[in-house]
């Protein structure tokens, strides 16, 4: 007989953590998501496919590798690409949670000493010159001063080193212990809408970024920087521009549409984070080509006010920051937490 259903099945993987979104559910299409009874989005521990994609750069970064992620270890969200950007990086958060446990180590060098190192170079930089240049007309290329950097650098390991062994400074990276549980914890939780009243009585409702959209914008945004730098290495633009050749001329207005591109490009994304524009005698708009061309035409003060509520709403839940003190000097300030960049937070185990 024919066994239908493998039994080693009730031994892979598990539910092992659930969170709770910021949107609470609230800004999305009652199918999209299934919660648990708590309320809660439950998550399993990634597979090792799950991991490959992860150490795959691009698709990391264009995004795609994050939605296949979230398919793979949230059952109960049907569709991950229109998922909001808060909502992600707590399912991401979780994720890491399920799959390496509660405790996560991040490295940080304190600003304050890294200052004084920097400073140290800074003094050993100026001593080389003068003795390179006694008379004081200086006149370094680039060249040499990338050399007479590096000799300074050198110049002063063992004066860093020792300044290490006695605790007066340090430049090696430290690490910090955090609880994911505590993060996850003290998540803040978006409101209900992203009203924004313009000064000519125009509601626009705007929504964090969705995930599709952060997709297709960096997609863009990776493309127009590749072009810019193969525009600039091979448009021989250069300091001495006595010699404006058409080439010169050329690259210049090529740079020029590349910069308008991507003013473009910032334009786009408000408008796809406006979920409707409401007139002032109540008509509703929600088409997008609508509202992008009426973002293209108006006031800076009105894209700023719309953008500063969707950056708002963007960076509810997850903390940002953390407060971090140096175990040497003591200095105290607050450092980036990777759990708000999607690029750097996952490593494999780690």
């Amino acid at each position: 007989m024919v066994q239908n259903f493998n039994p080693l099945m009730d031994f892979a993987r598990k539910v092992e953590c659930s969170v709770k979104l910021p949107s609470n559910g609230g800004w999305y299409d009652s199918d999209n998501i299934t919660f648990n009874q708590i309320g809660e989005v439950d998550i399993k521990p990634m597979l090792p496919n799950d991991e490959m994609m992860v150490v795959n750069p691009e698709s990391l970064i264009s995004g795609n590798s994050i939605i296949e992620i979230i398919k793979s270890c949230c059952p109960g969200i049907k569709k991950p690409e229109e998922l909001y950007y808060p909502d992600i990086n707590v399912l991401l958060l979780g994720i890491k949670k399920a799959t390496y446990g509660k405790e996560h180590t991040q490295e940080y060098i304190c600003p304050k000493c890294w200052s004084v190192k920097t400073n140290i170079l800074g003094d050993e930089i100026l001593k080389l010159i003068k003795e390179r240049y006694p008379n004081g007309n200086v006149d370094i290329s680039k060249e040499e001063s990338k050399e007479i950097e590096s000799i300074a650098d050198e110049n002063i390991k063992s004066l860093i080193t020792e300044k290490e062994r006695n605790n007066e400074l340090c430049i090696t990276p430290q690490e910090l212990k955090i609880n994911l549980d505590d993060i996850l914890g003290s998540i803040t939780y978006m409101p209900y809408d992203g009203l924004v009243k313009l000064n000519n009585g125009v509601k626009v409702y705007t929504t964090p970024y969705k995930c599709s959209d952060k997709i297709k914008f960096i997609t863009k945004k990776i493309k127009f920087q590749k072009l810019y730098k193969h525009i600039s290495d091979s448009s021989g633009i250069y300091d001495n521009t006595d010699e404006i050749t058409e080439e010169y001329i050329k690259s210049l207005e090529d740079l020029s549409n590349v910069y308008k591109e991507i003013g473009n490009l910032g334009i786009d994304i408000i408008s796809a984070s406006i979920k409707y524009i409401e007139t002032p005698n109540g008509e509703k708009v929600d088409n997008y080509e609508y509202i992008s061309e009426f973002i293209r035409n108006i006031d800076v003060e009105s894209v700023s006010k719309i953008r500063n509520k969707i950056d708002e709403l963007n960076n509810y839940g997850i903390i940002q920051t953390l407060e971090c003190e140096c175990m040497c000097c003591g200095y105290k300030w607050n450092e980036k937490f990777y759990g708000y960049n999607q690029n750097d937070f996952f490593g494999i185990s780690s």
